[in-house]
């Protein structure tokens, strides 16, 4: 009689494909036979390990159609059969094996790459939880230390260097956006990604070669102060797009290596000084952030602001015989009559938004809006008021502050305010 580790060593091989051997003299044949039910439990095991690869390769899967990847995937499952039952861990080694084809590798020379990036995304989105660390966390750190910083990655992190626009191939696949895949050039070089699980989920953004090399060292744990002087003036601002982006989840004070205690010459002080710059990692990232121009934040306010009764407008157009009948009957402005209140508040919505778009006459235009929010809430969507807040605080930044350089409104000033101020 074998063991159970021998009958487990069988019927993992029977579930790869090999013959039932000696394992259906130790089957219970009822209905069905003892060939039949390890046939079962065969096909089964195929079809959920090619749905797996299927689940983690979507791209894959569209560009060399379902019957060849199924194909694939199959042969696949028998050169690396799961070792666990865990299956989100499994079919790294698929995008090795894609390369390995040589079918695969003439028809599609980016099929790797594109493999490559989707495993990124399956191991960040199945990547264990973490506490993403944040600015504020290192407030306690002595400033003279900051240099001494050696951070984690975030366990979902991968970066990438591919020699194929994977990312933008799996996009426009996935998409199906045929202009956009057709607008892909395979020669434009290499590309270098960063993969993570951030705060909006998982996200892929490119990165430049001096952005990769900065990530992979800071991800390696390298000495903060090595590497940012390394980097020189745009380190501060990549170090806040990793904490911004959740790509980091500790970090350690490990000084370098001691070196002989040498009295330090007045030039040797002067470039300790000035690497000295580290030591205010905090401040320099929050001036970065707070040295982001208005003009930059009014843009999206206009335009969020714009389509919100833009869109209210065409609602109302396209609609307008139940719109007359609901400012009629549901509608309880005073003062106008029904047919007039519908048709200022369709011009505004329709005039408005223009405004906001151009940054014409924005403050004006705003002081508009927000008596046509007051009326609503007022007399017909009282119940509704945390909405209107929203539009009111987009308002009034756009009100005190207004559209900003990006504008119309900016270059009438620049040309109006010298004749003002010379009256």
């Amino acid at each position: 009689m074998p063991t159970l580790h021998e009958v487990q060593h069988a019927f993992s091989a029977t579930l790869r494909g090999g013959g039932d051997g000696d394992l259906a003299d130790w089957i219970v044949a009822d209905d069905f036979s003892a060939a039949e039910r390890l046939r079962i439990y065969r096909n089964s095991c195929r079809s959920v390990t090619v749905d797996v690869l299927r689940m983690t390769y979507p791209a894959i899967d569209r560009l060399v159609g379902r019957d060849f990847f199924e194909l694939t995937a199959e042969q696949f499952c028998a050169a690396y059969p799961p070792g666990s039952g865990y299956l989100n861990e499994y079919g790294g080694e698929f995008a090795d094996f894609l390369a390995s084809l040589p079918e695969a590798a003439a028809a599609l020379c980016y099929l790797p790459d594109v493999a490559r990036f989707e495993w990124a995304l399956s191991c960040a989105a199945n990547a264990v939880d973490a506490t993403a660390l944040d600015l504020p966390s290192l407030t306690a750190i002595d400033p003279e230390q900051h240099e001494e910083l050696r951070f984690e990655p975030h366990p979902s992190v991968r970066l990438l260097e591919l020699d194929y626009p994977a990312d933008a191939i799996a996009d426009a696949v996935l998409a199906g956006d045929d202009d956009a895949i057709a607008a892909i050039d395979l020669a434009s070089g290499p590309v270098r990604l960063v993969v993570n699980r951030g705060p909006n989920g998982v996200d892929a953004r490119r990165l430049t070669p001096r952005e990769y090399d900065f990530a992979r060292r800071l991800f390696a744990g390298e000495r903060l102060g090595e590497i940012l002087q390394s980097a020189g003036p745009d380190g501060a601002a990549w170090l806040a797009d990793h904490f911004v982006n959740g790509r980091l989840s500790g970090f350690r004070i490990e000084p370098a290596a001691k070196r002989s205690c040498r009295p330090m010459s007045n030039a040797g002080v002067a470039a300790a000084r000035a690497r000295s710059n580290t030591a205010r990692l905090y401040l320099l990232v929050l001036d970065w952030l707070e040295a982001i121009p208005y003009w930059v934040l009014a843009v999206p306010l206009r335009l969020g602001l714009a389509w919100i009764f833009w869109s209210a407008g065409q609602v109302k157009l396209i609609n307008w015989e139940t719109t007359l009948i609901m400012f009629r009957d549901d509608y309880q402005v005073p003062l106008l009559p029904p047919e007039l209140a519908a048709n200022m508040a369709l011009s505004i919505e329709l005039t408005a938004p223009v405004l906001l778009v151009l940054g014409l006459l924005t403050r004006p235009t705003v002081l508009v809006l927000f008596g046509m929010t007051a009326v609503i809430q007022v007399f017909v969507y009282p119940e509704a008021w945390p909405t209107h807040l929203q539009w009111l605080s987009m308002m009034l930044v756009l009100f005190s502050r207004g559209a900003g350089k990006l504008s119309l409104d900016h270059l009438l000033w620049r040309w109006l305010e010298p004749r003002l101020r010379r009256q």
